[in-house]
């Protein structure tokens, strides 16, 4: 990494107590995350990193600990992206081990805003940077655009959901003010099920003879926990569309299902399910839609008309 300038690093942290770092990793040898950190400096490597928080492990006065730890080695570590940890019905271990709920989630904003703070008014910058998931789980408004600065942890999560509320007032002014009847509904995981009815209220306001439902998928496969619309399978959107239209009763509503829950190059779900197999047994018309809300904008106004 130092011969050759490997530069920037994503190095995943979660803390920076040496025996806590040294547990959760398993390794022995993680234990010198500040060594490796002050070599990286002393190489003129930078680092993006990233802590994941498990509540009752490395949440709370651990998490202060480690963003204070890694904001000393600023501009060496140039950002910190504190992530949720995700917790499928598939894991065990030895001791408890649970997911950010609600409450969690409003403690460690209100945390990571205060060390925020302090961070702005000494370099300049916020530094750690909250997933988008946490205002999600909290029921809080996601900051504006320029919190998030130049958007360093982008590919974490942090501001995905800013840019797509962002573009999407946008694109509001471009789509037409009436089209032909139709009824569509939108496949999305429940973390955005409150965010996608509003966005997609909107557009029905704006747009006459438009109707717009938003299916929340249940993950069925790696349990309720998990509820990024990214971890659905086949069988979890099969399932949603069946409800959907035994509700609905209309088989003539196009489903659009965001390309993020297929494999990469391919038509096929997490599960093995094709996109063609789903639309045999549901019934309905299935469209796939690429992953920005430009796309999905301009599918659900444009293609239908």
């Amino acid at each position: 990494i130092a011969r050759f300038k490997l530069s920037p690093l994503y190095v995943s942290i979660h803390t920076t107590s040496p025996r806590l770092r040294a547990k959760m990793l398993r390794n022995p040898q993680a234990s010198n995350i500040i060594g490796q950190l002050g070599f990286l400096r002393e190489a003129g490597i930078t680092v993006h990193a990233q802590v994941v928080v498990c509540p009752g492990i490395n949440d709370g006065v651990q998490l202060e600990r480690t963003l204070r730890d890694l904001f000393s080695f600023w501009p060496t570590v140039l950002s910190a992206a504190v992530v949720p940890v995700g917790v499928t019905k598939y894991q065990k271990y030895e001791s408890p081990f649970f997911p950010v709920d609600k409450e969690k989630a409003q403690e460690t904003i209100e945390l990571v805003e205060q060390l925020q703070r302090e961070f702005k008014k000494t370099a300049g910058t916020n530094f750690a940077f909250l997933a988008d998931e946490f205002y999600l789980k909290a029921e809080k408004t996601v900051p504006l655009a320029a919190h998030y600065e130049d958007f360093p942890q982008i590919e974490n999560g942090v501001g995905l959901v800013r840019i797509f509320l962002d573009d999407f007032k946008q694109l509001l002014e471009k789509v037409p003010s009436q089209i032909k009847e139709r009824s569509t509904a939108v496949i999305t995981g429940k973390a955005m099920e409150k965010i996608m009815k509003e966005l997609c209220t909107e557009l029905e306001n704006r747009v006459q003879g438009l109707k717009v439902d938003v299916i929340p998928a249940e993950n069925k496969f790696f349990g309720s926990t998990v509820d990024v619309v990214g971890l659905l399978t086949g069988k979890d959107v099969y399932y949603a569309v069946e409800e959907y239209l035994d509700k609905k009763g209309r088989k003539d509503t196009i489903i659009l299902i965001p390309s993020v829950l297929l494999k990469e190059g391919k038509s096929l779900f997490l599960d093995g399910m094709s996109v063609q197999d789903l639309q045999q047994k549901t019934g309905a018309v299935i469209k796939v839609v690429e992953n920005s809300e430009q796309t999905f904008h301009l599918k659900i106004n444009f293609s239908l008309l």
